[in-house]
């Protein structure tokens, strides 16, 4: 007797999750070449899958709208608004498509974005944009200390905004006034949620929130605003050319010096990144492995290596220190610091598979001694506050994703590695806390914020255990000088000129050429 192959349960929905993709892919090729005809059939289908009453309206109406325009085009009536209509089925029809989708994957998607949903449509409470906002000022006025503020909140109003449908501009207004209302660092996670949405799916109303946001008081909260923006432009920037809104809001900045000098510095942080593999390779392959030939650094009994302060000067040490390979390492690492590059990617990648970095929330987390994750390593530990860790966060050198790392890694150290380590940092003078406070006040600077808040970034795409679920938006376009929606605020020639100078000093020769080739025509 033949045995017939079934298909498993499991195997039947990935096929359909695969089919809703392709077909979601189609219909947006369909509606880009203009064949609206085709794409309706094929949405119909993805309708019929999506068992939501309010998309199927919403598809029967435009359907209806665009019949409408045909019989009209057919009897030879005039009509100056055609074009424009037409140009806005277009739009509509690529929105809904992606609503369709996502209300498919919805039903059968495992991945960490659906799940979230599907959590979030068990809470009533938190249905509307307006309900989540409401229980935010419930809890912001009912909580008595920064746990619970962070236990009740921080999770569910990340996924609430990052999972949020397409928003209308009444939706956008409620999520600005909550803003204001936020402590900082919620106020900045809540950007982090929109952007992180924005980039899931398009929608317009998200990316104009996020020009909303840039005009929030707080460093923390504007600088990410300004990424967004800057990584929303190049991630959708086909599907914003010609929105009138977009385009007009966009225009309207263009008067604005300091909101342009923010998006030209987002621009070089996100072109720096691409160096970050390449820099990190080089300290796992050669810096790191020389470092540790250090003849000061000792083991003991444990096996933990740790510093012998007494043979920091011996001979062996200084001959080492004058070694070739030493001073070559050094040479390039100093080069690297001077340029602002992402040298610690390397140092911390390892640090990132804490409990902590399961949830989504925390990659995007302000850098807060009072976080519950942290709180009782600093509460029990006032020696550590006032010297190692002082000295790193105060200098400002690690983003705050880094920040958390290194509190959870010494914190999970055992007790006899911890005391070793305590036993041989000094506690810091009164004298060297004013200095590091001046240090930090000259490092915390709008550059400097942006530049961490996007290694911050950078990090949750390519270190994160379920990034597979996500596009890395770094191994896309990285350069707003090929992009049209944001192109007039970054196509100054000094800019220009910076740009051109990283991408040569990157050894990007050829991107670097079309840069400068404008520049000549100026000059």
């Amino acid at each position: 007797m033949q045995l017939i192959a079934t298909k498993s349960p499991i195997q039947t929905i990935m096929i359909d999750i695969e089919k809703a993709k392709e077909r979601h892919a189609n219909i947006a090729d369909l509606l880009r070449n203009e064949q609206l005809l085709k794409a309706y059939t094929q949405m119909r289908h993805q309708v019929e899958e999506a068992a939501d009453w309010n998309l199927r309206s919403e598809f029967e109406n435009m359907e209806t709208t665009y019949q409408r325009m045909l019989q009209f085009m057919a009897q030879d009536m005039a009509d100056p608004n055609r074009g424009k209509m037409y140009y806005q089925l277009i739009v509509k029809g690529l929105i809904l498509n992606d609503r369709l989708l996502r209300a498919v994957l919805i039903q059968t998607s495992s991945a960490t974005y659906y799940k979230g949903i599907r959590e979030l449509m068990k809470q009533p409470i938190l249905s509307t944009l307006y309900d989540t906002a409401e229980w935010c000022r419930h809890i912001l006025s009912t909580v008595h200390s920064t746990e619970e503020l962070y236990t009740e909140l921080q999770g569910h109003l990340f996924n609430a905004l990052w999972t949020s449908d397409i928003w209308s501009p009444s939706d956008r207004e409620i999520i600005v006034a909550l803003l204001n209302d936020l402590p900082e660092n919620l106020a900045a996670l809540c950007v982090s949620a929109v952007s992180m949405g924005f980039l899931e799916m398009y929608d317009p109303q998200k990316f104009l929130f996020l020009f909303d946001a840039y005009q929030h008081p707080s460093m923390a909260v504007n600088q990410r605003a300004v990424t967004g923006i800057v990584l929303g432009g190049l991630h959708h920037d086909n599907r914003m050319r010609g929105h009138e809104e977009i385009i007009q809001r966009v225009e309207s900045m263009d008067s604005n010096e300091v909101f342009k000098q923010d998006i030209q510095n987002a621009q070089l942080h996100i072109l720096q990144s691409r160096e970050t593999e390449k820099i990190s390779k080089f300290m796992n392959e050669e810096f790191i492995p020389e470092m540790l030939k250090n003849p000061i650094l000792k083991k003991d009994k444990s096996g933990l290596e740790h510093l012998a302060i007494e043979d920091t000067f011996n001979p062996e040490w200084e001959k080492w220190m004058e070694s070739k390979d030493v001073k070559d390492k050094m040479n390039i690492m100093s080069q690297l610091y001077s340029t602002g590059a992402d040298i610690h990617m390397a140092s911390f990648a390892h640090m990132k598979n804490f409990p902590f970095f399961r949830e989504i929330a925390n990659w995007f987390l302000p850098f807060d001694t009072q976080h519950p994750a942290i709180a009782s390593m600093v509460q029990k530990s006032g020696e550590w506050e006032n010297s190692l860790l002082q000295q790193l966060i105060m200098g400002s050198e690690f983003c705050d994703s880094d920040s958390y790392s290194l509190y959870l890694f010494i914190a999970s150290l055992p007790h006899n590695a911890r005391d070793m380590m305590e036993k041989h940092l000094p506690t810091i003078s009164e004298e060297a806390k004013e200095q590091l406070n001046e240090l930090y006040n000259q490092q915390h600077t709008r550059t400097n914020i942006c530049k961490k808040y996007t290694q911050s970034i950078y990090r949750f795409y390519k270190l994160f255990a379920r990034k597979h679920e996500f596009e890395d938006i770094f191994q896309g376009e990285t350069n707003l000088q090929y992009t049209d929606t944001l192109l007039p605020l970054v196509n100054a020639p000094k800019h220009l000129c910076n740009v051109a100078n990283l991408l040569f000093n990157e050894k990007h020769f050829e991107e670097a050429e079309t840069m400068y080739s404008p520049l000549e025509m100026i000059s």
